[in-house]
């Protein structure tokens, strides 16, 4: 047999082994590893229950909680059930501090167990504070939920709550047309806050392009009363625009005027006095 028809016949060979290869399965086998690692099951209902009662053990706590922490966001949902349990107060606190640490992946979780007594309730609001700025967006997006004011109510103490890190995300809800009803309470929520929301609101007042949320952010800093004037007049010293220079007086005017005809006072303490020379902070 020449060299080229040995050649051929070792082709031949190779063809027909890797035909009865795959008719064996075996590249199934290959493969098994690599979707195991890309789709690992989801932890069992019942190790997390056992997980749960192990928080209301002192002696098991600690290392329950680890594990649920590691389960994640699969665990959420009975840890926030967990926080109207009254019977167990040791278990709550730990459930409720696994919650916090969860960050954003618990809010979802939380929001729907709104539907439970009042204590539930409030403890699930103080969770939602406690995450703080992660839980923003999630908060923000119940505030537009129609059907579900006990939700809506909750997310929007919760954003006042939080404060000055969420200042930003509802001033931005102002000027969003496509939410009206999320809009009246992220202004509401902007007054409660106060003083921390003042310069956001200037400068959405301000904005020469989002034109949406002038009316809004001017009726809030209406709200809060004369103590904003001193923020409103640095920046109508800075504008350059003639538009925003005459927003910014109407609503120095209109602020001016509603405290001449015995409006409620300040809602805000006034900002302290620039020291001499320093610098003042920007606004744009």
């Amino acid at each position: 047999m020449g060299a080229g028809s040995a050649a051929a016949a070792r082709a031949v060979v190779v063809v027909v082994l890797l035909l009865l290869l795959l008719a064996s399965g075996l590249p199934l086998l290959v493969a098994a590893p690599a979707a195991a690692q890309q789709a690992a099951p989801a932890p069992a209902q019942h190790r997390i229950a056992a997980l749960l009662s192990a928080l209301g053990d002192p002696l098991a706590a600690e290392r329950a909680a680890a594990e649920l922490l590691a389960i994640g966001a699969p665990a959420a949902p009975a840890l926030a059930r967990a926080l109207g349990d009254p019977a167990q107060v040791f278990a709550r606190e730990r459930a409720a501090q696994v919650l916090v640490r969860l960050g954003a992946a618990a809010v979802p979780a939380l929001l729907a167990e709104l539907d439970e007594p009042l204590a539930a309730r409030e403890r699930i609001e103080e969770v939602l504070e406690e995450i703080g700025e992660p839980a923003v967006p999630a908060l923000l997006r119940a505030l537009g939920t129609a059907e579900r004011p006990v939700a809506r109510a909750v997310a929007q103490r919760a954003l006042v709550g939080i404060g000055e890190p969420a200042v930003r995300p509802l001033v931005a809800v102002l000027g969003d047309p496509t939410q009206p009803l999320a809009r009246e309470l992220a202004a509401q929520a902007l007054v409660q806050i106060g003083e921390p929301a003042v310069p956001a609101l200037v400068r959405a007042l301000a904005d020469p392009v989002n034109l949406s949320g002038h009316e809004h952010a001017r009726a809030v800093l209406e709200q809060l009363g004369p103590a904003v004037l001193p923020v409103l007049e640095r920046a109508h010293a800075r504008a350059e625009l003639p538009a925003v220079r005459e927003r910014l007086r109407a609503a120095m005017a209109a602020i001016r005027a509603a405290a001449a005809e015995g409006a409620p006072g300040p809602l805000v303490p006034a900002p302290p006095a620039m020291p001499p020379g320093a610098a003042e902070p920007r606004l744009f």
